[in-house]
């Protein structure tokens, strides 16, 4: 559960993909027990074409193009199906947490560099 704060404004000549961006503040039982009711979060929905499906995005990141998170995730997503496929196919699951931390460390410094686009 959440209220809405605020929307920000979509793109008008591209990522017509995000069909809403919007700044939030969760209001249900587990943010109050957690004690980040008084925090705000954004609040990304994206179209996936692909599937021809939304998803809903919560991040902490205000800073970043929509469309970037999205794509970030998107990418996250794709290694995370990776590394567990791959593992699947060898069948040695002892080694598949510490891979994919290693691996989700090495990608998250890649994130950080600018402009985006360029990182990966």
């Amino acid at each position: 559960m959440y209220e809405s704060i605020r929307e920000n404004d979509l793109p008008d000549e591209k990522d017509f993909h995000i069909l809403k961006d919007e700044i939030i503040r969760l209001t249900g039982k587990a943010a109050i027990e957690n004690k980040v009711s008084n925090s705000e979060f954004r609040r990304v929905a994206v179209y996936i074409e692909e599937d021809g499906r939304t998803i809903v995005l919560i991040t902490n990141n205000m800073e970043w193009e929509a469309a970037t998170i999205a794509e970030l995730y998107k990418r996250r997503w794709l290694i995370q199906w990776f590394v567990i496929k791959l593992f699947k196919l060898s069948g040695n699951f002892a080694i598949v947490p510490q891979f994919r931390d290693d691996l989700f460390i090495f990608i998250s410094v890649g994130i950080d560099c600018e402009p985006f686009n360029k990182c990966i």
